[in-house]
């Protein structure tokens, strides 16, 4: 039996990367991938399934999260580099940040917001933004940052309840989470402020305490695993600044006697990612879209293994075909 080559390259290639999930599926270091699966990002955005990061205005979206206080979560993806970054802001401020790149692993913090703002050149850099109450972006701090563990109890719904509830006397901030034995997050609890805000699941939003114990009692054999932060922790050890003008505003607010700070500091509400997102949102022209819009790093690679078929079953058919009839047109 004659095999393709191209075939078994990219059979050896699946089994490879299957044997790694295999091997690290119990990893607590994938902070991105961790972030990705829980931030509730939108798949469609003001009409377009993908938005690359050159029709945003950046600058003046960075200088807006933070003059207006906004707390919001912020993912970049580009195949050229194969990096990955999310930024979670809290009222203005840059909170968590985690940029990976494959083959250099990943960095957290200031650090990983300096990579992000570098990887925003590339032309495939995709760009998502969500926003979100405080609660969630601390239970997302308390992931990065925070003291961790695993409770396994023989009822998951009771380890479930009883971690919500620990952090809840000792007023903490902090994420929950119950994992099924095949690694899904069957449900997401975030603590904040003595109250447990919202539940999100893999699979659909949770609203009530009820609804998720009902999912946590299909799932037979799950553990619950957590991470807690205290507020006070964040707010002094790994808050930063996101544009460098935090400090040259907040003493020319304390020159300024007129300045009402409760005014000038108010934080903003917005009814949707769109309703917010619009104003920094530059529509393509096509003049851009012929010059930049390159095949992305995956879809090259696909369509290298499609014009490598092709070739081998084309040279197949002449080299071979005099087998079966050896008047064949270019038969050796």
């Amino acid at each position: 039996m004659l095999l393709n080559p191209v075939t078994v390259m990219r059979t050896r290639k699946e089994i490879g990367r299957l044997r790694n999930i295999l091997t690290h599926s119990r990893d607590f270091s994938g902070n991105e991938k961790r972030f990705n699966g829980i931030v509730p990002f939108e798949s469609n955005l003001l009409g377009h399934k993908v938005i690359l990061t050159r029709h945003i205005k950046w600058r003046q979206l960075i200088y807006f999260i933070q003059a207006n206080k906004i707390t919001c979560s912020i993912h970049l993806a580009s195949d050229n580099i194969k990096a990955r970054a999310t930024l979670v802001t809290l009222e203005g401020r840059g909170l968590a940040c985690v940029f990976g790149r494959r083959g250099k692993g990943t960095v957290s913090g200031e650090l990983a917001y300096a990579e992000l703002l570098m990887a925003l050149k590339e032309t495939d850099c995709t760009f998502n933004l969500t926003l979100f109450e405080s609660a969630l972006a601390y239970g997302l701090a308390a992931m990065l940052y925070g003291q961790r563990g695993i409770k396994t109890l023989e009822t998951p719904r009771i380890a479930f309840l009883g971690c919500l509830e620990d952090m809840k006397a000792n007023g903490k901030a902090g994420c929950v989470q119950v994992v099924n034995p095949e690694g899904e997050i069957i449900v997401t609890a975030f603590v904040y402020g003595g109250k447990t805000h919202s539940y999100v699941s893999s699979r659909q939003d949770i609203n009530c305490g009820r609804t998720a114990g009902i999912a946590i009692q299909k799932s037979p054999g799950a553990h619950c695993r957590w991470w807690s932060l205290s507020k006070e922790q964040v707010s002094r050890d790994f808050m930063f600044d996101l544009t460098g003008l935090e400090n040259i505003a907040r003493l020319s607010s304390l020159d300024d006697e007129s300045v009402d700070s409760g005014d000038s500091f108010a934080t903003r509400k917005y009814d949707s990612n769109e309703e917010f997102l619009v104003q920094f949102f530059k529509k393509p022209l096509l003049v851009d879209t012929l010059l930049f819009d390159n095949l992305s790093a995956k879809e090259q690679h696909e369509w290298d293994c499609k014009v490598a078929r092709e070739s081998v079953a084309r040279r197949s058919i002449v080299n071979f075909s005099h087998y079966i009839n050896p008047f064949w047109e270019g038969a050796n």
